[in-house]
């Protein structure tokens, strides 16, 4: 399904649900259009910073590196700035549209089967498994 038809999807019951984060759900109105979230903790994006590798190359070293720092700062303030909009636009979607949000009473369970038995697969393919305990430290979150 085109992403452009979501709203309509979801409004004329072609679709029951969708999958995006708060910031999307707020901005693209789901709510005039859906009722109930689940409060869900698998995904946390960020807007990944994006250069031709032979442009980047091109660049002196001081350039390359100041496009390395500019990069690590903007993920920073995405993060906080993430942290703190998520509640403020939680909130409006439930005074706003009625949302009700329903958090998961086993998700913990859940995350746990997925940890154990799919990430594992994936170690190899993304710098093994201390990328992803860096990652889970740098969102506050415990180790695997």
């Amino acid at each position: 399904m085109a992403w452009s038809e979501t709203f309509t999807a979801l409004q004329q019951g072609v679709v029951d649900g969708q999958d995006t984060p708060y910031t999307t759900i707020y901005a693209m109105k789901f709510g005039e259009v859906q009722k109930y979230i689940a409060d869900l903790h698998y995904l946390f994006l960020l807007e990944p910073l994006i250069i031709s590798e032979s442009l980047f190359q091109d660049q002196d070293a001081a350039t390359q590196k100041a496009i390395l720092e500019a990069g690590k700062e903007a993920t920073q303030y995405s993060i906080t700035w993430l942290k703190e909009k998520e509640a403020v636009i939680k909130e409006e979607l439930v005074n706003k549209y009625n949302m009700q949000i329903d958090t998961l009473q086993d998700e913990a369970e859940w995350a746990k089967r997925a940890q154990e038995a799919v990430w594992p697969k994936f170690y190899d393919s993304i710098g093994g498994k201390d990328k992803v305990n860096e990652l889970l430290r740098s969102l506050g979150r415990a180790e695997i």
